[in-house]
């Protein structure tokens, strides 16, 4: 993942083609490489993510990288709702977290997913309910 220049350092996923690995041989110091430790779990989250927001995902991003499309769907969704649903004051603070961190205009897909989303609704150990509890805030 090639690193944002200036300000905070924020990892940007992209995808692996020739002329990218070519640009890491020349000059490998602003990539970084994150290997995903895939479980069954993550799987089954992942498709129920799919699922809730299968209205808003392009098929076309789903090719280009493992996360950002689902990440796009959900960000496409709440630019869908209307402003009063955006700033609606809800009385529990997960679902407002939530909202809240659909306002952040850099996130990293896939510390978004499988670490931002379950901190979120506490459940730092597992993501078995995650999905459940992101369909109830929506």
């Amino acid at each position: 993942m090639p690193l944002k220049s200036g300000g905070p350092i924020i990892p940007v996923p992209i995808r692996i083609t020739a002329e990218l690995l070519a640009n890491i041989n020349d000059d490998p110091m602003p990539y970084t490489v994150t290997l995903e430790d895939w479980t069954d779990e993550k799987a089954a989250y992942l498709a129920q993510l799919e699922k809730l927001f299968s209205l808003h995902i392009v098929e076309a991003e789903k090719s280009l990288n493992a996360f950002t499309y689902l990440t796009q769907a959900i960000n496409r969704w709440y630019m869908a709702l209307p402003q009063y649903a955006k700033t609606l004051s809800l009385p529990d603070k997960s679902k407002v977290r939530f909202m809240a961190s659909l306002r952040q205009p850099d996130i990293n897909p896939r510390e978004y997913l499988f670490e931002t989303l379950p901190a979120i609704f506490g459940k730092t150990a597992s993501l078995s309910g995650v999905a459940d509890m992101v369909a109830a805030a929506k």
